[in-house]
């Protein structure tokens, strides 16, 4: 059809299909392309009647909802009405409004960790991580065990298994937040590591550490901010207990309590031992117990041993736990978990002893060890331990004054001479005390003389050398020693001719010693027994 002709200014060309526009500007308020796009002097608008998204020179804004019930942004990324999917083909990570999972691992509200198991594991295992010191692989991850200490208060705990997995296999582990899937909890009840190892318990075990408290029956807020038992609780009290004064008197039943956060010593009769002796052997388990074995008293070698109930600083005869043959002048060591140690000593008709007995702290037992038998035998000799791996028997007397030094090796319960440990003097009745971690203390003794050296015990390399920064203020022997663990050690007693009342305490940051007034003896005594509530 024919066109007619417009007057105006040039806007382009029209034909019956199509306008062409050719200048840059439309003279328009408003411009539409068809029923979902428009737009005006100021903005873009596309969508339908409910506009989904606007253009303007300051933003861009788009509806809250997109219509439609899966929207993919690439290749690995989607999400759907429940959930947001990140990953290749194999979905890698899931997120939706009650979890996040990874590699198949649901983590509930928490953290969680890829490590490698050391044993068998199952789901909701609560696992430490190995430092060598059980016999395990480091870095691994094993079953809690509130029997054994390096296994439970002494442990690092790294939280529970989410699946099961064979030893040697990865393993995640959730370590922080909420983790569920248990039964029958108690809300509000703290739960601990079992002696069922790998379980849980709201019973309060021999080592305790809190994993966590209870929010409902199935879920446990995971306690993140674990340390160690004996960081959290403290050593609170040692005990210096027995002795011998001379002049006629033969034995004593008295017992002294010191307080380690003053540094204080007075008589605490509530802990005074039933039969009273000296030159027995203490041990200790750092927590529950501590026990004084054998002796002398009253002209006879005894093998009766006492317990001391740390909750209650009281003592009590314990007959299971009675020495296998009566003795004196034996050394007693502890790991401070499993077991406790009494090694060599003296008996009637003049045997110098190399026999061992081994305390299983678990049942408060006591039996022949015959494994952990010292090289040579001896009597007034001293022990210490680092509290995890070894233990030591120093010194002592042989028919003459002896330097040598036996290793009771923990998770063998073997002893072995360890020459490069030997005392850099011969001597005996010494007395060892331990900070628990680094070194070892063996102070004074007897040689020909009174001396007053001391030698340290290097536990990382298990080697001793004297070091005087470290000797008594005063030459003595039979002194009791015992230690808080962390910061001090105390020698307290002895005889330097006559006996005395005087106690040294060791500095365990600067390996010194001084005497200290506040912490001397209720009265004078030597060969006394040492123990402590919270250290070996």
């Amino acid at each position: 059809m024919a066109l007619t002709r417009i007057e105006g200014p040039s806007v382009g060309n029209v034909t019956a299909n199509s306008v062409t526009v050719t200048s840059n500007t439309v003279n328009a308020a408003t411009f539409r392309a068809g029923a979902n796009a428009h737009m005006n002097t100021t903005t873009v608008f596309v969508g339908n009647s409910t506009v989904n998204v606007v253009i303007s020179s300051s933003g861009i804004a788009a509806s809250n909802t997109v219509n439609a019930t899966t929207f993919y942004a690439g290749a690995n990324v989607y999400m759907n009405t429940t959930a947001v999917f990140v990953g290749n083909s194999t979905v890698n990570v899931v997120i939706s409004s009650s979890s996040v999972a990874s590699s198949n691992t649901v983590v509930a509200n928490g953290y969680s960790t890829t490590l490698v198991a050391g044993e068998s594991l199952a789901a909701l295992d609560a696992v430490y991580v190995e430092p060598t010191l059980t016999g395990g692989t480091a870095g691994r991850v094993y079953k809690m065990d509130a029997d054994v200490l390096v296994k439970s208060s002494q442990a690092f705990f790294a939280g529970f298994a989410l699946a099961a997995a064979s030893a040697a296999a990865s393993v995640n582990i959730q370590q922080s937040g909420v983790v569920s899937g248990f039964s029958g909890l108690t809300a509000g009840a703290v739960y601990y590591a079992s002696s069922t190892a790998g379980a849980i318990t709201a019973t309060k075990p021999l080592h305790p550490i809190p994993l966590g408290i209870a929010i409902s029956s199935t879920q446990l807020f995971i306690n993140t901010g674990i340390k160690r038992e004996e960081e959290q609780r403290g050593a609170v009290y040692g005990y210096a207990l027995g002795g011998y004064t001379g002049g006629g008197v033969l034995a004593l039943a008295t017992a002294d309590r010191v307080t380690f956060s003053t540094s204080t010593t007075a008589a605490h009769t509530a802990a005074n031992l039933p039969t009273a002796r000296y030159a027995g052997s203490g041990v200790s388990d750092g927590t529950v117990y501590g026990y004084v074995l054998g002796g002398y008293t009253y002209y006879n070698y005894i093998a009766t041993t006492d317990r001391v109930t740390f909750s209650t600083s009281t003592t009590a005869a314990h007959t299971a736990a009675n020495l296998s043959q009566a003795r004196y002048g034996q050394a007693g060591v502890s790991d401070g978990a499993v077991y406790g140690y009494v090694l060599g000593g003296y008996t009637n008709g003049d045997p110098i002893l190399a026999t061992a007995d081994r305390v299983t702290f678990s049942t408060s037992t006591t039996a022949a060890h015959t494994a952990a038998n010292l090289s040579l035998g001896r009597y007034l000799t001293t022990g210490l331990s680092d509290a995890a791996v070894y233990g030591y028997s120093l010194g002592g007397y042989t028919g003459s004054a002896a330097a040598t030094a036996d290793r009771v090796t923990f998770s063998t319960s073997t002893t072995a001479a360890r020459t490069a440990a030997n005392l850099s003097q011969a001597r005996y009745g010494p007395a060892g005390l331990s900070d628990g971690a680094v070194y070892g203390y063996v102070l004074g003794g007897y040689t020909g003389g009174y001396v007053a050296t001391t030698d340290r015990v290097t536990f990382s390399t298990s080697t001793t050398a004297a070091h005087t920064a470290a000797n008594l203020s005063t030459a003595r022997y039979a002194v009791a020693c015992l230690s808080d663990g962390a910061v001090y050690g105390y020698a307290l007693g002895g005889a330097s001719g006559p006996y005395v009342a005087t106690t040294d305490r060791v500095t365990f940051s600067t390996s010194t010693t001084a005497a200290h007034t506040a912490a001397n003896l209720s009265g004078i005594r030597g060969f006394a027994d040492g123990i402590s509530d919270g250290a070996v």
